[in-house]
């Protein structure tokens, strides 16, 4: 669906007089973005009016804009009530007044994209990725920043404009977006989207809802053009006010599904083009792109987490609390705080006040509280409490997992204080987690796969993986055993009953001593039916490798880089027999892989002997001969400076630190020796060959590996190479402002030739 347009208006200031007259009090440049770019909202007060204060009142409809916004457009006499320009911000409205406003949507670009987006699955030149609500699915001129392009080049780490969306979908709309490389991927799914061979399916939250539980709709016109779609009521609110519906239109018009429920007397829920606004307002539209297939793929996503709260407005939108209290603005603020001082509406009455430093890193986006000598005194207060985290006047900014026994004391499970965080909601994000692996489960030739991702699934501190048939659970925290019970049966809806193990990893074991076991404290959650032997085979893109999961950190294989192991078989059957060297090779994925796809020779080079051992294994189980794929126990650098082998590609993908094989040696340390080892590489690498850098070095700024990489090759004596992102696999999906969640920073690197 073609994203939104807003009519083109001629703003009040366009005259040169006017704007400098008006150039102080504007929250925006005048004069540099053209006409275009702003639009008029003509906006009818429901009844009851709530919020009937002005300014909130726009806020709670308006979804582009904050209250800073909202104040910066009534000091600039951009807002009138009834006709009249209108300068109080808490000028209080009456039912069936007209509130009209002037604003920019642009402003919204910036703010959706710290949504991101998420891939839900990818094929050959192809992602299906979930658009946020707010972010426009092509971008548009009047945007420079926030663009749906920075987006989709930052989720798919790819150059600006290689991939671009296929279809659109409504800067509102929430959901599934197909994109694709330029050239003949894109322009065939786009005829399979003209020949109408992509099946899409919505859910939308509606008001009033329909009488009836499903039927058709044809027209209005579109253009000229005719318009068909099928609805069926899945749920009513609780007072029968609003209704959930699941909607398939038959063609793609603009605005198809807003004009055609509209014309039904249902218009949808926040849509202020088609409908009107409703008591209590809606912070974003309520229609969401559920559902898209085709030959190629079938992909679901559930709806988004504030999604029920649209179907279920609260008592005061629905018009049953207690009458607004007449006291002055500030005197509502300063009793808004004093309870939540209070911690009456706080879970179990706990709050957690915190220093202005965390509460703006905690805005941000990060999802981690560090104690610091502000934080207020958790005593009293248990592993696995919930709290609100407020800052230094009482006002909310997160709900929070709490462990007041260590220094990263708090994790965040909600930044909104209306939603209620209880078992269930755990158990719905483990289900969530689980439908959006549904592709990588249904492909067959993977079941190594991360299912639930901590943070980024809404689950922080805990992480489920499938090995095989096998789940293995782990803690960070013990402050996350109760979420996990509840992400348990969530895992149990979506995958059965698969035996569950359940480890803790309280401490970093690279700390310990070396003569220390490093194995994690674990125990069955779900017992297997027959005893579980110490490795078993997994497949990962039907390659069979061992894995060793219920122990320590080291499985033998990493799953995080099941991507990157593909990208680099399509390179490799795109040579002739390349020669390619595996440094830091671990137990040879990366090796099996290139093998697999026409490799001539690889070479696997690690000073472990039994990481070598496994390697060769792994290399046998997939029908390779260790003799013409030779397994190496050496050092690196050494064996690159010693052989001198002429490479065609090279996988440099070391640990952070490792301890040498001499008794003087200083060991490996990645911030130190990486930019001699991609020197080192680089000597070797013929013309128009290439390299996979990695590195899960943590504490470095997101440049830093580039950097290293551009060192090395200057220290080689080699031109510059051309950089590609390669991020990790979809099932370990980044969290915006969670630098810490990022497993590994990696760049595909081509030489010229």
């Amino acid at each position: 669906m073609p994203c939104e347009s807003s009519p083109a208006i001629v703003p009040l200031w366009l005259s040169a007089e006017a704007s400098r007259a008006n150039s102080r009090c504007l929250p925006w440049p005048v004069g540099c973005q053209g006409a275009t770019a702003v639009r008029t909202l003509r906006l009818p007060v429901p009844s009851p009016a709530l919020p009937a204060r002005l300014d909130r009142f726009l806020v709670a409809n308006v979804p582009d804009l904050s209250r800073r916004q909202v104040k910066g457009l009534i000091d600039a006499d951009q807002v009138r009530v009834d006709g009249r320009s209108e300068r109080r911000a808490g000028r209080k409205l009456r039912p069936g007044e007209v509130v009209e406003l002037n604003y920019r949507p642009s402003w919204q670009g910036a703010q959706s994209l710290e949504g991101g987006l998420s891939v839900a699955a990818r094929g050959e030149g192809w992602w299906v990725v979930h658009k946020p609500a707010g972010l426009s699915s092509h971008r548009d001129a009047a945007e420079d920043r926030g663009s749906i392009a920075e987006a989709i080049a930052e989720t798919l780490g790819l150059g600006p404009d290689e991939a671009t969306a296929v279809h659109r979908l409504d800067r509102g709309t929430s959901g599934l977006l197909l994109v694709a490389l330029a050239g003949e991927p894109r322009a065939r799914l786009s005829a399979l989207f003209e020949d109408r061979q992509i099946h899409k399916r919505y859910l939308a939250i509606v008001h009033p809802a329909p009488s009836a539980e499903a039927g058709q709709l044809s027209g209005p016109e579109i253009d000229g053009r005719a318009t068909d779609l099928n609805w069926q009521l899945v749920r009513r609110s609780t007072d029968g006010s609003r209704g959930e519906l699941q909607v398939e239109p038959q063609q793609g018009r603009t605005h198809q599904i807003r004009i055609q429920l509209a014309a039904a007397g249902w218009p949808i829920v926040g849509d202020l083009d088609y409908g009107q606004p409703l008591p209590g307002g809606a912070r974003r539209m309520a229609l969401h792109a559920s559902h898209l297939s085709c030959d190629d793929f079938d992909v679901s996503w559930p709806q988004p987490e504030d999604w029920d709260s649209l179907l279920e407005p609260d008592e005061a939108a629905r018009g049953k609390a207690s009458p607004p209290s007449r006291a002055a603005p500030a005197h509502e603020e300063r009793a808004q705080r004093a309870r939540r001082a209070s911690g009456s509406s706080a879970p179990g009455g706990r709050q957690v006040q915190i220093s202005r430093a965390s509460a703006r890193i905690i805005k941000g986006g990060h999802p981690w509280l560090l104690r610091d000598r502000w934080t207020a005194d958790l005593e009293g207060m248990n592993s696995g409490d919930l709290a609100w985290l407020v800052d230094e006047r009482g006002d909310y900014v997160a709900t929070a997992l709490l462990d007041p026994s260590q220094e990263l004391c708090g994790r965040v499970v909600s930044r909104d204080d209306r939603q209620e965080i209880t078992a269930a909601s755990f158990e719905q994000r483990a289900q969530a987690a689980v439908s959006r692996r549904q592709q990588l489960l249904q492909e067959g030739g993977n079941n190594a796969i991360r299912m639930i991702h901590g943070e980024a699934d809404g689950l922080p501190g805990f992480s489920v993986d499938l090995w095989g048939e096998v789940l293995v659970a782990t803690l960070a925290t013990d402050a996350a055993r109760t979420m996990a019970a509840a992400a348990y049966r969530g895992l149990q809806a979506g995958l059965g009953d698969l035996p569950l193990y359940e480890r803790d990893h309280f401490v970093d074991l690279r700390s310990r001593d070396p003569e220390e076991a490093a194995t994690l404290p674990g125990r069955w959650i779900q017992e297997p039916r027959d005893a579980v032997p110490d490795s078993w085979q997994v497949l990962e893109h039907h390659h069979r490798f061992w894995v060793q999961p219920l122990g320590g950190l080291s499985t033998g294989l990493y799953p995080d880089q099941r991507d990157n192991r593909g990208r680099l078989a399509r390179l490799v059957a795109q040579q002739n027999a390349p020669q390619i060297a595996n440094l830091f090779s671990h137990t040879g994925a990366f090796s099996v892989a290139c093998a697999s796809a026409g490799a001539g020779r690889v070479f696997s080079v690690d000073l472990s002997r039994p990481y070598g051992d496994l390697a060769s294994r792994n290399l046998e189980a997939n029908g390779h001969d260790p003799g013409e794929h030779p397994v190496v126990v050496a050092d690196a650098v050494e064996w690159l400076e010693q052989e001198r082998p002429e490479l065609d590609g090279v996988i440099l993908d070391p640990p952070s630190r490792a301890s040498g094989r001499r008794a003087r040696s200083r060991g490996w340390s990645s911030r130190r020796d990486y930019s001699a080892l991609v020197a080192a590489a680089a000597r070797q690498l013929r013309p128009g060959g290439w390299m996979l850098c990695a590195s899960n070095l943590r504490g470095v700024p997101r440049g830093w590996l580039k950097g290293q990489i551009t060192a090395g090759f200057k220290a080689a004596g080699r031109p510059l190479p051309r950089l590609e992102g390669a991020p990790t696999s979809s099932d370990f999906p980044p969290l915006r402002g969670f630098p810490e969640g990022r497993c590994f920073q990696a760049s595909l690197v081509f030489t010229d030739r």
